[in-house]
């Protein structure tokens, strides 16, 4: 078992009325269903399977995905979309990463048929960078 820290931190002087500083921390136990930091090319206007499950991933179901979009990459962003396979039809996406923008989300994928999360370059003319990790939860 391993364990994954994350800590979020919002931070601004000039964005309320009020200076804003808000830090969270947390701490959760990983089984042995994960990756280690995973740099993919996406090549222009191409949609790629970044991650799929054939069941439940681990004991509760949780999958922890981190996401980076590369500084080089260009604004048209790349996107992130996420489908439980029990319903195909059913496609959220639940984030679009511009240049240098990371995100760290927890995903309940406790679809008995598992899940399927692809990320799609936007921009027509130039690949883009991602460099993604993911963990399940025990």
């Amino acid at each position: 078992m391993a364990s994954l820290k994350t800590t979020i931190t919002l931070d601004s002087n000039t964005l309320f009325p009020n200076p804003l500083s808000i830090k969270s921390t947390d701490t959760e136990t990983i089984n042995g269903d994960s990756t280690s930091l995973i740099t993919n090319q996406i090549q222009p206007s191409a949609t790629e399977v970044l991650l799929e499950t054939n069941e439940q991933s681990g004991d509760s179901g949780i999958i922890y995905l981190y996401c980076q979009s590369a500084s080089t990459n260009s604004n048209f962003g790349i996107d992130i979309y996420l489908t439980h396979k029990t319903n195909p039809l059913v496609k959220v996406h639940f984030a679009r990463l511009l240049s240098g923008n990371t995100t760290f989300l927890p995903i309940y994928a406790a679809d008995s048929d598992g899940i399927l999360v692809n990320i799609k370059n936007n921009d027509p003319i130039s690949p883009a960078t991602v460099t993604y990790f993911y963990g399940s939860k025990d």
